[in-house]
């Protein structure tokens, strides 16, 4: 079942990225062209993430959108806390001048 694609040159890539994401992900290099089904599965969908995000129009509207609205949302989380400190600062400072 090899396909056209297979070549030399595309083998070499593909095991130059797979080096790649080893060190990166286990911090460790991985001396033998063999690896784990669990390790070339999570792979595979770490590089399938990427490369949507890098080279698919939607994917990377989509998440520069998601990323938008974390940002948004984490904002609105930062203000509710800062707001909750200062309420209860206040009460503190107001409780320590009146003792009530």
């Amino acid at each position: 079942m090899r396909k056209p694609i297979m070549t030399p040159e595309f083998t070499d890539a593909l095991a130059n990225l797979l080096k790649i994401w080893c060190k990166i992900t286990y911090k460790a290099t991985n001396y033998t062209d063999t690896h784990s089904r669990s390790s070339l599965i999570k792979f595979l969908r770490d590089t399938t993430d990427w490369t949507m995000f890098q080279h698919c129009i939607e994917d990377r509207e989509a998440m520069t959108l998601r990323d938008k609205q974390d940002h948004k949302d984490w904002f609105e989380n930062a203000m509710i806390d800062k707001r909750a400190e200062e309420e209860l600062e206040l009460k503190h400072n107001n409780y320590e001048k009146d003792g009530t």
